[in-house]
């Protein structure tokens, strides 16, 4: 049980749920659903969370269009 609890942790230090990435992005949760589900931004399911790994949000991020 000490092991798979560890690779939940681990986990979790890799990733966040929605409204985690909302509040660091300043967008609503559905603004980051709205993006999940127009493929712009990938998500994984666990155990019935929506989890976004800090690279995914990394490369959402770059990939939004620049303001002049």
């Amino acid at each position: 049980m000490g092991a798979v609890k560890s690779i939940n942790v681990e986990f979790a230090r890799q990733a966040d749920g929605v409204t985690a990435v909302a509040a660091r992005f300043g967008v609503s949760p559905a603004t980051i659903y709205r993006e999940i589900n127009a493929g712009k931004l990938r998500a994984v399911r666990a155990r019935g969370r929506t989890l976004i790994t800090r690279e995914e949000q990394d490369r959402w991020l770059n990939a939004l269009p620049a303001v002049r």
